[in-house]
């Protein structure tokens, strides 16, 4: 409670605030059924709180920042908390940021020819209302909030998906004469008449969905969430903790940045500008129809140590890379067009797997194989082999585990065409007919048998 606060308080400045408002000092705190009105032109030097029954109201008014600041309704009692703003100006200059932050029943509402450079973040069952207002921040809506936006610009509208699996359809920026969109299960709802939204995003914490045919800013998943991005773009993709992004006909146009145990599962066409790859994050290129040849080109990835990439040609065609180095560089591309003819007395295994890089780095290949890939090979002589232009090369550090079925090489910087190759196995004679070496125990056996039946 503000110890001069009766019933209203206007803050009514014209010129410079009094020295007691000169730097950013202890929040304010409105509470019970507090009134709070700043008016004329005034410098915000301390953070609000909004409690209980309260109200802030900014009309008249052009307000400016000192620094940072956070205006926060929460708590709400006998009432719920409210921020009114009226035919103001807030933090026209953008020196500093203003985050507004809705809680439990609170509202905002924002109107009559405002311009409004703040940051709404609004969850748990607050109402946010925008009308004939230019808002050059954004609205972040999630866990049952409502949003209603009308005769506005808004520069930016961020979609929350807290639980449960959503479906959301042509999330796109441009102007709306009329659009409703629901997200998770707690009945999130955003409403927009006559209202121009120049860039969306869509971010899940827990739950997860898929977007269709969108245009977004940015997606991102966090948490257990799991996104799915089809037939779209954004202009950067994130994943954080077990966070899965999966994409499919889709362009990333900026960086995918994975964190932690995150993973990337990537179908067919999709394109990106870069991928950052950390921790233990994972990476799984999967072609999901049943494609001769598929190739992935030019994807640039940034690694790290434990950092892996898996690539699903047709199942189950897989290669496994394990990157580790000091921030390497590389791409990848999958192929069955060999670059060069495989000498006659070997069979290659699979597919050919491109990997160009630039920087010190390592890679681990690993090609996994099943009993059908490995039929008419000696599985003893299998290894990795680099195309150096004219032949196939056997990598230094190259064997094969037969106990997990897979062919491996540890590569350096690695550049070019790798494949997984081995000797033919000796094939039976025509007919099935034993060699006669082969025979000669047997017809040796036979004979002293004769011999013992004559002498009786």
């Amino acid at each position: 409670m503000v110890a001069a606060l009766a019933l209203v308080t206007v803050l009514h400045f014209y010129a410079t605030p009094a020295p007691t408002h000169a730097t950013k000092a202890s929040p304010i705190i409105l509470d019970d059924n507090d009134v709070m009105v700043i008016e004329g032109t005034y410098t915000l030097t301390n953070d609000i709180v909004v409690t209980e029954n309260a109200t802030l109201i900014i009309r008249y008014a052009t307000l400016s920042l000192d620094a940072d600041h956070d205006i926060t309704l929460k708590d709400a009692a006998n009432g719920h908390p409210k921020l009114i703003v009226n035919n103001a100006s807030v933090n026209a200059d953008e020196s500093h940021f203003l985050f507004v932050y809705s809680f439990d029943n609170s509202t905002v509402d924002v109107y009559n020819y405002s311009s409004f450079h703040a940051f709404i973040f609004a969850m748990n069952s607050t109402v946010v209302s925008i009308e004939d207002t230019y808002m050059v921040r954004g609205i972040s809506a999630y866990k049952g909030v409502t949003v209603n936006v009308a005769g506005s610009t808004v520069a930016e509208i961020t979609l929350i998906i807290e639980v449960g699996e959503v479906d959301l359809y042509n999330i796109k920026p441009g102007f709306f004469t009329s659009f409703t969109v629901n997200i998770d299960e707690q009945n999130t709802l955003v409403e927009l008449t006559n209202t121009e939204v120049l860039v969306w995003y869509v971010h899940a914490f827990s739950g997860g969905g898929t977007v269709y045919n969108s245009k977004l800013g940015g997606i991102s998943a966090y948490y257990n969430a799991a996104l799915y991005l089809y037939d779209g773009s954004a202009g950067f993709a994130f994943a954080q903790g077990n966070g899965v992004l999966m994409l499919a006909d889709a362009v990333v146009n900026g960086k995918v940045r994975l964190i932690g145990n995150s993973s990337l599962i990537v179908g067919e066409n999709v394109t990106v500008g870069s991928v950052q790859m950390e921790d233990s994050s994972l990476i799984w290129f999967s072609a999901v129809s049943c494609l001769q040849e598929f190739n992935y080109t030019d994807w640039t990835i940034e690694g790290a140590d434990n950092c892996r990439v898996y690539v699903n040609l047709v199942p189950p065609y897989e290669f496994i890379l394990f990157i580790s180095g000091d921030a390497p560089h590389f791409y990848v591309n999958v192929t069955e067009t060999y670059p060069g003819p495989v000498p006659g007395d070997m069979k290659a295994v699979k597919s050919c797997v491109v990997i160009n890089g630039t920087g010190t780095y390592t890679v681990e290949l690993r090609i996994p194989y099943s009993s059908s890939d490995i039929q008419g090979i000696d599985v003893s002589t299998l290894k990795i082999y680099r195309w150096d232009g004219s032949s196939w090369v056997p990598c230094a550090n190259s064997g094969v585990n037969t106990e997990k079925n897979y062919v491996y090489a540890i590569l350096s910087s690695p550049h070019g065409y790798f494949a997984a190759m081995g000797e033919k196995s000796a094939a039976p004679p025509p007919g099935g007919v034993q060699p006669l070496l082969l025979l000669l125990p047997a017809i040796a056996a036979a004979v002293a048998g004769a011999r013992r039946k004559a002498r009786l």
